[in-house]
């Protein structure tokens, strides 16, 4: 069975409860897999031509792991060729890494992808066709990985140049940085995902990524192949790297150039750190103006965000508004207004204040009675009036039901009360009482998956049905 078969539920491409074999058509259309998850035309026994699901756990970890490594990969190629940085330990860890992105670009090759349509596509030839043809994802990731530092090898003898040519030769690495926003871009795309969550840890990278270049450069300009010049803000009072035979490798003059940076984008800098000729004042503006063009973009989009995250606490503390000011208006009593109020409050700590029945207007007839028959199934099943009904009808009956939610204390139906309702606790008890001259006297107590009719319904002396809290349990119906 293949990982889209395992996954298949979650698509939404298939009833739960509704199964039928796929015509021609349908197969021509692209729908390759019988109800057991194996290719109709089974070339999924043969090696190499299996399809990986885009929403499989294997993608998704897959895809994680690639964020961090390109970040890693990418800030690390310009961190070695700005700060003349050779250790082999970095070298080590950029040879991994540019395995991880050669498998990277063997798995997109058997990755399903979604269309203009939103749909899976699970068809090898069209995934194969897609990523060949495409100039930002198979020519990027190309270029991102070849092998240009074998350069270093032409070069001569001399130990030195080899070493600064294999720095400049991996700089193609910082193309990867176009797969991390690929990824991120699909990621903001799924409802299923935090989008405050994915752009935080977006911008998160992408600061850092910028803050690491813009110092590794600020270096590179004062200490070309880490020889510090004269005149320079690596020759100040304050730094004075030559004098003190502090060179780029040794981390101090990274964590000075990342302080500059930070201090300059997020500010004009303190002026400890400061250009000393005109190339390194000509570069210090255009990093305040970076600066604040990331800075602001950054600040805005998550602003944007978290406004966008309360507006539905807007449109609801807007509606419960206007109710109080409709009550206001109609001198309600102070003890229904206050009730009201404590229900409206309740109903938005339980659910938001949405209708759960109401979330599913757009879907298919048979994928609503899915979830309707995942949500109300148990009840119905419980109700001993329904043994041995047909399972379409039961299907229906759940598409029928109203989930009510009450406070503890509410009423749910009174002595008298004409109704036509069946009511089964869900969640929480009610407590049956009948009253006796005037004095209410507990019957029984209606616990959870009980159900009861009201007095007009059953034709039989009626009794005060209300829900009460048992443990600060509530009642829901």
């Amino acid at each position: 069975m293949t990982n889209i078969a395992k996954d298949r539920t979650l698509k939404g491409t298939r009833s739960i409860t509704y199964t039928q074999t796929p015509s021609q058509a349908s197969i021509m259309r692209g729908s390759l897999y019988d109800q057991e998850g194996n290719r109709l035309d089974g070339t999924d026994k043969q090696k190499f031509t299996k399809v990986l699901d885009r929403e499989s756990t294997f993608a998704k970890v897959w895809n994680n792991i690639t964020v961090l490594f390109a970040f890693l990969s990418a800030s690390m190629c310009i961190y070695q060729a700005c700060f003349y940085s050779h250790f082999s330990t970095f070298y080590i860890f950029g040879y991994i890494l540019d395995v991880w992105f050669a498998l990277d670009m063997i798995i997109n090759f058997h990755m399903s992808y979604f269309d203009q349509f939103s749909t899976n596509m699970d068809d090898q030839m069209k995934i194969h066709a897609r990523y060949a043809k495409s100039p930002h994802r198979f020519l990027l990731d190309a270029v991102a990985n070849a092998p240009f530092d074998l350069i270093a090898h032409m070069v001569g003898s001399k130990v030195g140049l080899q070493l600064a040519v294999l720095s400049y030769a991996r700089l193609n690495r910082v193309l990867r940085m176009f797969k991390l926003v690929q990824i991120f871009s699909e990621w903001e795309k799924d409802i299923r995902k935090d989008v405050l969550v994915v752009r935080m840890y977006k911008f998160l990278l992408f600061v850092c990524f910028t803050v690491n270049a813009v110092g590794s450069v600020w270096f590179a300009l004062a200490c070309p192949n880490s020889q510090c010049k004269e005149n320079t803000w690596s020759s100040s009072s304050v730094t004075d790297y030559k004098k003190k035979m502090i060179f780029g490798h040794m981390g101090l003059p990274w964590v000075d150039s990342v302080y500059w940076a930070v201090a300059t984008m997020t500010s004009t800098g303190y002026g400890d750190i400061k250009p000393e000729n005109q190339t390194e004042m000509v570069y210090s503006c255009c990093v305040m103006v970076l600066g604040k063009l990331v800075i602001g973009y950054v600040l805005g989009m998550v602003a944007a965000t978290l406004a966008n995250d309360e507006s539905l606490r807007v449109w609801y503390e807007q509606s419960v508004t206007a109710v109080r000011t409709y009550m206001i208006d109609l001198k309600f009593k102070k003890e229904l207004f206050e009730h009201v109020i404590q229900y409206y409050d309740y109903m938005w700590m339980k659910n938001q204040g949405v209708n759960v029945m109401d979330l599913f207007p757009d879907l298919t007839f048979s994928l609503r009675a899915d979830i309707y028959n995942q949500i109300c199934r148990d009840m119905v099943n419980s109700i001993e009036l329904f043994e041995g009904c047909p399972e379409n009808f039961l299907r229906h009956l759940c598409m029928v039901m109203n989930p009510t939610a009450f406070m503890p204390g509410d009423y749910i139906c009174l002595q008298g009360d004409i109704r036509c309702e069946m009511f089964v606790i869900h969640h929480g008890v009610a407590e049956a009482m009948k009253v006796e001259n005037g004095v209410k006297i507990p019957i029984r107590l209606v616990m959870e998956g009980e159900h009861f009719l009201c007095e007009t319904t059953c034709s039989r002396p009626a009794d005060h049905a209300r829900c009460e809290p048992v443990r600060m349990s509530t009642c829901s119906a």
